[in-house]
């Protein structure tokens, strides 16, 4: 009996945290869509990401917003085939100096490639993990149209 109520307490620790990150990271969400409202912007809803780092991998959904010259995503861990919807961390790429700053993005990340691929594109960077510089990669399954708009915005020179 008192494995039976050690397992639901942790059980139950599990959930509120994974809500408690969840709320934490929509309302980040929100206040970055909020912050760009008056702002000309593209946004492509619900692509598939995959995100890759050294052996490991990570399936998820993403809202892809386009503002200038900068791509912000909004990541989304989907589970159970959608029905559960977990918001994550908000990232923005940039190619040389982030444009424009934003209050709500976690990760402010240099783009070191780019790469259109069959069905999207792929986004190279590094990020600093425990004093070392890690590669990571984003490929974002998007429609011929979108892929060129994403290309098109942030390959642009001036």
């Amino acid at each position: 009996m008192g494995t039976l109520i050690v397992f639901l307490i942790l059980f139950s620790i599990f959930i509120i945290m994974n809500l408690l990150i969840h709320k934490y990271c929509m309302n980040q969400h929100i206040k970055v869509i909020k912050q760009i409202e008056n702002e000309k912007y593209t946004i492509f809803k619900n692509l598939k990401l995959k995100q890759a780092w050294n052996y490991g991998f990570r399936l998820n959904r993403a809202d892809l917003i386009l503002i200038n010259k900068q791509l912000i995503v909004l990541i989304f861990n989907s589970n159970l085939n959608g029905i559960i919807k977990q918001a994550q961390p908000v990232i923005l790429f940039y190619q040389k100096e982030p444009v424009q700053l934003f209050n709500g993005i976690n990760s402010y990340n240099k783009i070191e490639n780019i790469f259109p691929l069959n069905n999207g594109i792929k986004i190279l960077t590094k990020v600093d993990y425990f004093f070392n510089k890690k590669n990571l990669s984003f490929e974002f399954e998007t429609t011929p149209e979108q892929k060129g708009q994403i290309i098109s915005c942030l390959t642009d020179n001036d």
